[in-house]
């Protein structure tokens, strides 16, 4: 082979690579409103709890401290992949000082970063490495509301999050976590429910 074959060759293999990365990295979407829902979500009545539709909103009720969790179907991130995600949560009955909200990671336990709020305004944030982190302006949320629908969004990239509640910044920093699934997630004996869920990942 002369030396211009073989550098044509090397050119048109680095081109399919770079076609190969970009293809991988392209975007899924995921949505759902709940009205005429295509998705399989978890439908379940158990001691844990339960999880159903119900005019136009998925609901998940916890019978029990340790509380319950469903995840989004069909969607699998990549470890530290970049996504965004926005969803609204209207928390509805039960225990208002214990966090409900979102989890991604391995697990839904100590493997998973989590954006959690509740009912009386307090805000957790966690790493995958199970390291807790400060809201802005701080862990009492004044931009929550009460007994009302919130607006919650993660923007995800290069091991970054910013997150927002109700489109005011309360998080800008790191937040690495594990591959895995994502999670709505309660805690203890409340009911909450989740609408409106928009996500765009890589594959």
């Amino acid at each position: 082979m002369s030396f211009m074959k073989f550098i044509n060759l090397l050119i048109v293999c680095l081109l399919f690579s770079e076609i190969d990365v970009q293809a991988q990295k392209h975007p899924a979407h995921f949505s759902d409103n709940f009205i005429d829902s295509i998705h399989p979500w978890a439908i379940v009545d158990s001691s844990y709890g339960s999880t159903y539709i119900l005019d136009g909103e998925y609901y998940i009720a916890a019978n029990g401290e340790l509380g319950t969790y469903s995840v989004i179907p069909g969607v699998t991130l990549k470890k530290n992949s970049n996504f965004k995600l926005s969803f609204t949560a209207h928390w509805r009955s039960g225990v208002e000082n214990y966090n409900y909200g979102i989890c991604w990671g391995k697990d839904f336990k100590s493997h998973s970063s989590r954006f959690l709020a509740s009912n009386i305004g307090w805000l957790d944030i966690w790493t995958g490495e199970n390291k807790q982190m400060r809201p802005i302006p701080s862990s009492f949320c004044p931009f929550l509301n009460n007994n009302e629908e919130n607006h919650f969004k993660i923007e995800y990239q290069n091991k970054k999050a910013k997150l927002f509640v109700n489109d005011h910044l309360v998080y800008d920093g790191k937040l690495t976590t594990s591959a895995g699934r994502i999670y709505f997630i309660i805690y203890n004996r409340q009911t909450v429910s989740f609408d409106n869920i928009d996500l765009e990942y890589e594959q």
